[in-house]
């Protein structure tokens, strides 16, 4: 996919401000080294819009270093579940739900190592909810954190959908590759566990993948198909599916009440180390300054700003290139001890 003739960019402060783009996955956030002991790497992949995927490369598993699926996050906001109020001229555009990342009017901020998003004006129906998010690459264990602050002068719900643990499949750092896209079948032969505020997703290779929020949230399994296809408003009336399951979170907000607190995706941990990521007080803080601690690698001062930001990027993307003690072919993609 390439950038809208509309996107534009603007230096901001540690990073960029990026505004009109509908790119996904392409904004890749490196964790740590704490498992450079395996073949395999964890990433991240936000983008300009707020879909979130965890990822896994293993170049001894293919040469191509295809990537396997950690887990799709996406959330938004309904009014009613199983209601659709569509738009005047299309049956198909649901008025009375909205993905966060299908909202025209996001601005996207990558923060050398995060990504902050602003967002608002979803539709007719809610004006006045106000939407700031924050996606983090969890350090030092693998996974991701996003956090939330929404504002709304009305009863609205948040939704979140998680899910899709699969095989080697694909190279997801190109966007012409479906298989980057979140489907139904991602989540085939994946099982569901629920728990109070959080739940377990295993994957038919192994992997298990915690999700867990910060605040009160119904958690439920919901039908992927559901996730793929429709808003969330009739994600959340959406029936238990067995055969394609996804998480499904939600939590009401009433008039004047803020939501604020943050999403936990933790990969091949104990429960306990979750729960701990839950209980912290301030983990966004403590992941800015993981991440401020890599810059610090290479510290460049010049007259030109916009050289000056260009230098943290890629100290992250050289620090990602490591691998234990080989430096590999790629950040992420093919992230291999290939020579040459």
């Amino acid at each position: 996919m390439k950038p809208s003739p509309s996107t534009r960019y603007q230096p901001t402060d540690n990073g960029y401000q990026i505004t009109g783009s509908r790119e996904i996955f392409n904004r890749t956030l490196y964790g740590s080294h704490a498992n450079d002991t395996l073949q395999e790497r964890f990433f991240t992949l936000a983008g300009d819009t707020p879909l979130v995927m965890g990822t896994v490369t293993d170049w001894s598993k293919h040469t191509a270093c295809h990537y396997a699926k950690c887990g799709v996050l996406m959330s938004g906001l309904a009014l009613t579940p199983g209601v659709i109020v569509p738009h005047f001229y299309s049956s198909e555009v649901d008025n009375s739900s909205q993905w966060f990342h299908e909202a025209l009017d996001t601005t996207a901020v990558f923060r050398n190592g995060w990504m902050d998003y602003r967002l608002q004006q979803f539709s007719p129906w809610f004006p006045d909810a106000r939407v700031t998010m924050s996606v983090f690459p969890l350090m030092p264990e693998d996974g991701f954190l996003v956090q939330y602050r929404i504002t709304t002068d009305q009863r609205v719900i948040f939704c979140a959908g998680f899910g899709g643990v699969t095989d080697f499949m694909g190279r997801f750092e190109y966007a012409g590759v479906k298989e980057r896209m979140f489907h139904a079948s991602d989540c085939q032969g994946n099982t569901v566990v629920c728990k109070k505020n959080k739940a377990l997703v295993c994957g038919k290779r192994g992997d298990k993948m915690w999700i867990g929020a910060s605040f009160p949230v119904q958690v439920q399994v919901g039908d992927a198909a559901s996730l793929e296809k429709h808003a969330p408003g009739m994600f959340l009336a959406s029936p238990r599916s067995d055969a394609a399951p996804a998480v499904r979170l939600s939590a009401p907000i009433l008039p004047d009440q803020t939501l604020e607190g943050f999403i936990v995706v933790l990969r091949n941990q104990d429960e306990s180390v979750l729960d701990g990521w839950l209980r912290h007080k301030d983990p966004a803080a403590f992941l800015k300054q993981q991440i401020r601690f890599k810059h610090a690698a290479v510290s460049v001062h010049t007259p030109d700003t916009l050289f000056n930001l260009t230098v943290p990027p890629t100290v992250l993307a050289m620090d990602a290139s490591w691998h234990k003690r080989t430096f590999h072919h790629g950040a992420h993609g093919y992230h291999t001890p290939f020579l040459g």
